[in-house]
């Protein structure tokens, strides 16, 4: 899991693992971190992931595969030719939701120093 999680970075077209690809203009993303904490002895599993932009369903598909390559009910192989469009996967179903979150968002043209300073701008926003 770890080694295909190490791929992600490489692709750019993400069209296989959205769920409604016809609502974009385009499928492409960058992304720029990928990483797979293990820890056994809790036996948890924490995927990290950061990209200029996500599409609809995009992360709970690609957890799904992930944890086909990890139960070894796909291999390596097919998840890079998944992944690349080269094979369709017909019967994928997104990750179940629950314990997935996100943690953070930037904007690199919006410099926030404080959590507080996001809420009372989205606050002003809905007052103005």
């Amino acid at each position: 899991m770890k080694v295909a999680v190490e791929l992600l970075p490489s692709f750019t077209d993400f069209k296989m693992v959205c769920k409604q690809p016809d609502l974009y203009d385009h499928t492409i993303c960058k992304i720029t971190f990928a990483k797979l904490h293990v820890n056994k002895s809790e036996q948890r599993l924490r995927f990290t992931i950061t990209s200029n932009r996500f599409l609809r369903g995009m992360i709970r598909l690609i957890v799904f595969f992930l944890l086909k390559v990890g139960t070894k009910e796909l291999s390596l192989t097919d998840f890079e030719s998944i992944m690349s469009g080269e094979l369709e996967f017909k019967d994928k179903m997104p990750a179940y939701a629950q314990g997935l979150y996100l943690s953070k968002i930037e904007y690199p043209y919006l410099e926030l120093t404080e959590p507080e300073n996001m809420c009372s701008l989205l606050k002003n926003g809905l007052t103005d």
